[in-house]
């Protein structure tokens, strides 16, 4: 497995994995199969359309802002 580390881009660093036969037991893989990819990233900044319904709060950023768990509100 060979790890993939590009600092010119940030803080981007992870592995990359190569397929073997083991990834195909049990199944007869054929070029129009589905892939999963998992990824996992870091968000440091969301941009929000200002015309969107939906109101976008990451639990990092209402930590920061000094709000404590019992003044979330659910949603209607």
């Amino acid at each position: 497995m060979d790890t993939l580390d590009d600092s010119s881009k940030g803080n981007m660093r992870g592995r990359l994995k190569e397929e073997t036969a083991l990834d195909y037991e049990g199944t007869v893989p054929h070029q129009d199969d589905p892939m999963l990819l998992s990824i996992v990233y870091k968000v440091e900044r969301v941009l929000i359309d200002q015309e969107s319904l939906a109101n976008v709060l990451y639990w990092t950023t209402f930590q920061k802002l000094g709000l404590l768990e019992l003044d979330l509100e659910e949603c209607p």
